[in-house]
């Protein structure tokens, strides 16, 4: 029986040579991940662009912007009301509330 050299016999202690993750996975299955991670990424950004995504501000929206009285007689008080909304995406301050009268013909 021949003795192995030297080079075989540190062959059988290495065991097979290792390829590196690539070779143990394929270059396939490595684009395969690659892929499914860049898509797991874009969904996240995606999610979190609809969530937190840039904000408008806050936004007035009147159910009706003017009234009209026809003819009022000098001396007689008319009132109204106005309902108001906030249609935006942030808190809307109402601070200071001024009234225009129009007179008209």
């Amino acid at each position: 029986m021949n003795k192995p050299n030297h080079a075989e016999r540190n062959k059988r202690r290495q065991g097979p040579r290792s390829k590196g993750l690539l070779g143990w996975l394929g270059a396939r299955t490595w684009i395969a991940w690659a892929l499914l991670g860049v898509a797991a990424l874009a969904g996240i950004f995606l999610f979190a662009g609809a969530v937190l995504g840039p904000k408008t501000g806050p936004r007035v929206s009147f159910k009706q912007e003017s009234f009209d009285y026809g003819k009022v007689p000098y001396g007689q008080t008319v009132q109204a009301v106005y309902e108001l909304r906030n249609t935006g995406d942030l808190p809307l301050k109402v601070e200071d509330l001024s009234v225009k009268v129009v007179e008209g013909c």
